[in-house]
């Protein structure tokens, strides 16, 4: 429907400049004349009752194709929105993950402090750092701690970090 649409215009355009065509050849037929020596009054003249009409032509081609490159454009303004979307889900993408790694990251520097002191007092039992930590979920089915790493369940990241995320305010 666009092109439909447009068709009528490229056709009322070209009609424009078409009727304009003869003001536009006498105009620059008598620019020529008034800015040209008396020696080369008749050549240049001559010149341009030959040239001229294939001159209007090229400016009606190159005008008609600026035209059709003006009435195109406007699918560049979407795809630059779409494009700018995307950008903006991606770097959402990139803060969320930066925010759930400083949160991992938060957890088991917690996590290991809680277990250093727990070697450092002899009662102290884990059920009590296991409410502390765990947020509502049993620590040992949420973190699982051998020699090397650390391993989290996924809910307890979620929770964690819907609970202590960076605020924007």
């Amino acid at each position: 429907m666009f092109w439909f649409e447009n068709i009528f215009y490229i056709f009322a355009f070209i009609l424009n400049e078409v009727l304009l065509f003869p003001l536009i050849y006498i105009k620059v037929g008598v620019n020529v004349a008034f800015l040209a020596s008396w020696f080369k009054l008749i050549p240049l003249i001559l010149f341009w009752i030959i040239v001229g009409p294939f001159v209007l032509l090229y400016s009606l081609s190159k005008d008609l194709f600026f035209y059709i490159k003006i009435l195109c454009d406007y699918q560049d303004e979407e795809d630059q929105f779409k494009e700018k979307e995307e950008e903006d889900f991606k770097q959402d993408k990139i803060v969320i993950y930066n925010e759930v790694m400083d949160v991992m990251h938060s957890i088991i520097h917690i996590y290991k402090r809680k277990i250093m002191e727990a070697k450092g007092i002899h009662q102290k039992t884990l059920n009590q750092l296991k409410g502390d930590l765990a947020l509502d979920e049993d620590l040992d089915a949420n973190i699982q701690l051998d020699k090397t790493s650390l391993t989290m369940d996924k809910l307890l990241i979620m929770q964690a970090w819907s609970r202590y995320r960076p605020s924007s305010q």
